[in-house]
């Protein structure tokens, strides 16, 4: 669901209202990569605005994701049917067991996304879906994941932003998480990004 260290951003659609997304993210993971040698890989997830996306369901969030980048997603989520590597089409979307028995739908049934975007008209896309052979606890029952582009597609956001950075860090370093984090964030404030005090929940 996120990394061992996680970087996000927002940026102003208005005076009044901020949106999860970093800009220009290859700078940052050029900075990441030099300032931590203890990075085992890194994945960029585009986020869906939460109050904003509908898929005939609650609000929930919508990871975007690029499923050749991302090893351990294939080892925890299970599939029923389909394949992970699927993931990789804009007609994809994962949801899990609890999601899709609210919607009464079953795979290859068409879904409708509506979405505004950061200009303010609202954007619709279909999609076909799959789910997973089981539930990953609370964060499965409001989570779903579409390709990166299909979700940057959705949102007309540039393909150089991105949502989060989540940084995966090799086994004999997660003990050192806060000092790693402590040096990244100098070396991200060296390159001129203003940094925010350190968040413990990483979808906030």
């Amino acid at each position: 669901m996120s990394g061992d260290i996680n970087i996000g951003g927002f940026y102003k659609v208005t005076t009044g209202q901020g949106v999860p997304v970093v800009v220009d993210f290859a700078k940052i993971t050029a900075i990441t990569r030099e300032a931590v040698p203890e990075l085992s890989y890194q994945t960029e997830r585009v986020r869906g605005w939460p109050s904003w996306c509908r898929i005939r369901l609650p609000p929930g969030r919508h990871r975007g994701i690029d499923i050749a980048k991302e090893p351990e997603f294939k080892q925890v989520v299970q599939l029923e049917s389909g394949s992970l590597d699927d993931l990789a089409s804009r007609a994809t979307i994962l949801l899990f067991e609890s999601q899709a028995k609210k919607l009464e739908v079953k795979v290859g049934d068409a879904l409708t996304f509506t979405a505004p975007t950061t200009r303010g008209p609202p954007t619709r896309s279909m999609s076909g879906w799959w789910q997973s052979r089981r539930d990953l606890g609370l964060l499965s029952s409001w989570n779903t994941y579409v390709s990166a582009e299909s979700l940057r597609t959705l949102y007309q956001i540039a393909p150089t932003a991105t949502g989060a950075i989540h940084m995966h860090l090799k086994p004999e370093a997660l003990d050192q998480v806060p000092a790693i984090m402590e040096r990244l964030a100098q070396a991200l404030a060296a390159a001129g990004y203003r940094i925010m005090d350190p968040e413990s929940q990483p979808f906030s």
